[in-house]
């Protein structure tokens, strides 16, 4: 079963609904043989495949490319209308007095000017916004979003409304994830009261900890990380900077969450020397950060249930199946 185009269309169905909701794009990776592909890997595959064509289905009914094949620069064109559409949501929360910042890819391409090229390995298309918020605001997220042409998914705002909303906006095709709070994947990441540190985006150490708490790492995550730790320095101060006591105390009370970054940071630094984009000076700098960031966890004084925890290690799951969150 894949997704699709129906969800740019706007006529979502309640397969369509449930199938978003089985995705896995910020954790675990289903088996193939459930045939619900990730929109990002379907549309790179198909672009490579067929450069000339285009990407079948990524389209909007009206949007002004019409019902066709998208190709190249129009795709392109696309993600800049995705960016300049997800800034003008933030300006919009802005004015309303919301917290509404961005996460997930743009967010990332957002923080790293200088080294984004590396997302161009991978081909990726850009195909949706992701956003975080603060659940008492909601109620005027929802007002706004819907002013701005936007159309919920009912059933999803019924059933996990207060954890997450999907909007769809028939005149541009443009699709909105906002989660609210915090993320719930593998592990959890909270937003309470850190949405106020940057304008535009969540701050630099949830960036960070959005791919580290990904059990299952995909070449994207790893990709985005090294981004990350190449643009910012890591230290304890500063906007531009990755706290790392910051998030050596968050993992010091959580051994499943320590225990799947710190073996992530490590598969980070394992698989630089695969991306030839790379300088061997790019290469030290990201090696170095990631020792940085290893040796502020380990040296935080640890909880007595992280303790406990750790002595029980790995002969139990440590982390929550995607799947769990989505029902």
């Amino acid at each position: 079963m894949e997704i699709g185009c129906e969800e740019y269309s706007g006529i979502l169905s309640l397969r369509s609904v449930l199938t978003r909701l089985e995705s896995t794009r910020w954790g675990t990776a289903l088996e193939p043989s459930s045939q619900i592909l990730d929109l990002n890997d379907k549309y790179r595959k198909r672009l490579m495949d067929h450069p000339e064509d285009g990407v079948n289905g990524y389209r909007s009914s009206k949007s002004k490319f019409g019902f066709r094949p998208l190709n190249s620069q129009e795709i392109l064109e696309h993600e800049k209308m995705m960016k300049t559409e997800a800034m003008h949501i933030i300006s919009e929360g802005s004015k309303r007095n919301l917290h509404v910042r961005l996460l997930g890819a743009i967010a990332f391409q957002t923080r790293c000017p200088k080294f984004s090229f590396l997302t161009q390995r991978l081909n990726r298309i850009l195909s949706d916004v992701d956003f975080a918020a603060y659940s008492n605001e909601s109620p005027r997220i929802i007002g706004m979003m819907r002013e701005l042409g936007y159309e919920d998914q009912q059933m999803v705002t019924a059933l996990w409304g207060d954890r997450r909303t999907i909007w769809d906006n028939r005149s541009n095709g443009l699709h909105v994830d906002i989660f609210l709070n915090k993320l719930e994947m593998n592990h959890d990441i909270s937003f309470q009261n850190r949405l106020g540190i940057h304008p535009f985006t969540i701050p630099l150490e949830e960036m960070l900890l959005e791919k580290m708490q990904i059990v299952h790492l995909e070449e994207k995550d790893i990709v985005d990380t090294t981004m990350l730790l190449r643009e910012h320095d890591v230290g304890e101060t500063g906007p531009e900077t990755i706290d790392a006591r910051y998030i050596a105390k968050l993992l010091s009370n959580d051994w499943g969450f320590y225990y799947t970054c710190t073996t992530n940071l490590r598969k980070v630094s394992n698989r630089l020397e695969a991306y030839n984009e790379l300088s061997e000076n790019d290469r030290s700098d990201v090696n170095a950060k990631v020792e940085k960031l290893l040796q502020a966890i380990e040296e935080q004084p640890k909880t007595l249930g992280w303790k406990m925890r750790a002595r029980v290690g790995t002969s139990k799951k440590w982390y929550r199946d995607v799947e769990e969150v989505r029902r």
